[in-house]
């Protein structure tokens, strides 16, 4: 098997880092850190670094054709501007901001439609669901009685849309129609056993394979769905790898964010690189992030 060594990109402390995405017209990495309610923002020809306050837990951001972003804040889908700042909700509240749920992850899929999940702030199980915003603005719950709504990836030329609920440790493949979005028919592609960890957040590449984070698994890697086979793996300095994404001026390095969030004392102390973002360069390309045209 195959295995790279991530490095540091950028040294942050994220809590929780999450949802990675490269902008190519800028060369810059965007991602959250959801328990912070921050939106970061690295230039990797300037290796400038901004931090937005957005007043909110954020725990995803896409490009939006218009300009700025879309993102999920704690009660639904939001339009920021181009500095982060929250501009208009998109679509209707999925739930009042007191349920005690919250949204996670989530990205766009090829033609722009919105999809994200969420979870139970206290971890009960099935309490949380995955929905779609339409570039109409109207919002469709998908898959119902999720516990961790997690990574996301599609391949529509097999028609197909991956999805991740942590607690089960596998990922599920739905038929997926390109046009209206319907899906159907689940069935698992890959299971993770004791020593890979948690699958969380996720990418596919331009093979059709999948790149899984893996927390408490202390690295990302790579499956081919079709076999459930594990093919490579990037190994991080630390345990609690959240997410990924393709980035680089070809689209062949792999950009990974991490957490620290519930380390003790001494964890972070072997992990001082904890929340942090890592780079592995790859022989494999991605494809660029897919935007919200709402």
């Amino acid at each position: 098997m195959k295995v790279h060594k991530a490095q540091v990109l950028v040294e942050s402390d994220c809590e929780l880092g999450e949802g990675p995405i490269y902008l190519t017209g800028s060369g810059s990495v965007v991602w959250v850190d959801i328990l912070r309610g921050r939106l970061l923002r690295y230039r990797m020809d300037t290796e400038a670094l901004d931090v937005v306050e957005v007043g909110s837990s954020i725990s995803s951001v896409v490009p939006r054709i218009r300009g700025g972003f879309a993102a999920t804040l704690e009660s639904g889908f939001f339009a920021l501007d181009d500095k982060g700042g929250i501009v208009s909700r998109l679509g209707g509240a999925i739930h009042p901001q007191d349920s005690g749920l919250r949204f996670n992850d989530g990205k766009c899929d090829p033609v722009g439609r919105y999809w994200a999940g969420t979870m139970a702030k206290d971890g009960d199980a099935g309490k949380g669901a995955l929905y779609c915003l339409d570039p109409s603005g109207k919002i469709e719950e998908k898959v119902s009685n999720v516990s961790i709504s997690n990574g996301l990836a599609w391949n529509p030329l097999l028609g197909r849309m991956y999805f991740i609920d942590t607690p089960e440790r596998s990922v599920v493949s739905w038929q997926y129609d390109l046009d209206t979005g319907r899906i159907q028919n689940p069935f698992e592609v890959i299971r993770l056993d004791d020593s890979h960890g948690y699958p969380d957040g996720m990418c596919i590449d331009a093979e059709g394979k999948l790149w899984v984070a893996e927390w408490e698994g202390s690295r990302v890697c790579r499956w081919d769905p079709a076999s459930g086979n594990c093919l490579e793996r990037i190994e991080l300095p630390v345990s609690r790898v959240t997410s990924c994404c393709f980035g680089g001026a070809d689209l062949s390095q792999l950009i990974i964010t991490t957490a620290r969030t519930g380390l003790d004392d001494k964890q972070l102390a072997e992990q001082p690189s904890a929340g942090s973002v890592f780079v592995a360069n790859l022989s494999v390309r991605g494809f660029p992030v897919d935007a919200y045209p709402g």
